[in-house]
């Protein structure tokens, strides 16, 4: 590093990119397991599957509002200037895996109800 140079700070806009992509992230994955629950324990009580339910709508609705949001703050965060990038192109890139992840299935299943 050149003397008189400054290293950029990071924007809080990259930090909370960065932040919420690891809680939609989380929420994904929980979703995914409570998705295959059933399969697992074998439980096919009405109060385990009306929990499963209850607790798959609320994973859904998580991750399908903080994963957009920590894609537009990390994209906010890549196109400021003066800024510390590192973690806006992670949470910009891990909210767009995560979006994917979210997507993918649902077109899958999109695709298949209309074939059939």
């Amino acid at each position: 590093m050149e003397p008189g140079t400054q290293n950029p700070r990071t924007s809080w806009l990259s930090i909370a990119s960065f932040i919420i992509w690891l809680l939609s992230s989380i929420f994904v994955c929980t979703l995914f397991i409570t998705a295959f629950l059933p399969y697992i324990t074998n439980s096919s009580s009405p109060v385990s599957l009306q929990l499963q339910s209850t607790l798959f709508s609320i994973l859904w609705a998580g991750s399908c509002l903080l994963t957009p949001l920590a894609l537009i703050l990390g994209l906010i965060g890549v196109f400021q200037k003066n800024t510390g990038k590192t973690f806006a192109i992670i949470g910009t890139l891990g909210a767009g895996l995560t979006l994917l992840c979210i997507l993918l299935p649902l077109m899958t299943w999109a695709v298949l109800t209309i074939m059939v």
